[in-house]
């Protein structure tokens, strides 16, 4: 990813992202239109052709939109969507999750090499939003 100015919050050029080892200039989009990567407004988009976009702001905040074609048909750590926020901590097996660190421990799908367990007293205060 390359970012000119990014340390300036009023000013942000994405030029590039990084995938599997290459350097992509944006816009981008693979044959037919089946995947899209491109800014949106300070962030950037990746879109599928079956109506899935995922915006990352470069920083912290992922956010997840698809057609309510897939309204209560999805799981996982971006909830079911079926428009009911208080089963949106359900965990892998079903189960309704006591905590939001065993709710993400749950979706667990590997261990990978360079992350670190998280110490979890330090993420008492985690709510569903």
């Amino acid at each position: 990813m390359q970012n000119d100015h990014e340390r300036h919050c009023a000013v942000s050029f994405i030029r590039a992202v990084e995938v599997n080892g290459m350097v992509i200039n944006l816009p981008y989009s693979t044959d037919k239109s089946k995947i899209s990567m491109f800014q949106r407004g300070q962030d950037a988009a990746i879109q599928t052709d079956f109506h899935l976009t995922i915006a990352f702001d470069w920083q912290s905040q992922v956010i997840l939109t698809t057609s309510s074609t897939y309204a209560g048909t999805m799981c996982g750590l971006c909830g079911n969507f079926n428009g009911d926020k208080g089963d949106e901590l359900t965990m892998r097996d079903g189960r309704p999750a006591p905590n939001p660190m065993a709710f993400g421990q749950s979706w667990l799908v590997a261990e990978t090499l360079g992350c670190a367990k998280v110490d979890k007293r330090g993420f008492s205060n985690l709510a569903v939003i």
